[in-house]
């Protein structure tokens, strides 16, 4: 299996390096470490793109999609104790700073935790009381999620050649 493996990646870097491709190649990874150098050199890909931690809109739309709010939701509509731009507005005011450096599993599961206390308590909608017991009981070590924001942040020093898009994502993720 090893030949045939080093045999597929160089037809396949052949084929990145052709002026006549005419394809686009999306890739991703958790761990770009352990990306071949063959693959992150220059003129292979026209764009590496760090993917981090969402920032406060996203944190934002991501909470409204799982309580059936966003544009495109999959999720049905979760019945809300406020009217919809009132608890939107509780969300971004109250809870999003809190969420600074979650994943998008994990303020799933934050809104998951709102849903549940407000069915423990027997009510018929999410209010601002379920969230904010869903976020006083849901913690991410802080120190880890500092290291692997600066693992993330090397990895696109090294990987991106868009000094623009750098400069944006570091500001975006401020001074780690």
């Amino acid at each position: 299996a090893g030949e045939e493996t080093r045999r597929v990646f160089s037809q396949f870097l052949e084929w990145l390096g052709r002026p006549d491709r005419e394809a686009i190649i999306v890739g991703t990874t958790n761990v770009p470490d352990h990306l071949d150098e063959a693959f992150t050199r220059t003129g292979r890909f026209d764009y590496k793109i760090p993917f981090l931690y969402p920032g406060p809109a996203a944190r934002l739309e991501v909470m409204r999609v799982h309580l059936g709010l966003g544009e495109g939701s999959r999720h049905p509509p979760t019945p809300l104790a406020l009217p919809e731009e009132e608890l939107i507005a509780y969300l971004r005011e109250k809870v999003v700073p809190r969420t600074e450096n979650f994943s998008g599993a994990e303020l799933e599961e934050v809104v998951t935790r709102a849903k549940r206390t407000a069915f423990d308590r027997g009510a018929d909608a999410v209010g601002p009381e379920d969230f904010e017991e869903a976020i006083k009981t849901f913690r991410i070590d802080v120190r880890a999620r500092r290291r692997t924001i600066e693992e993330y942040l090397d990895a696109a020093r090294r990987l991106t050649d868009d000094l623009s898009f750098l400069e944006a994502i570091q500001t975006e993720m401020g001074a780690y």
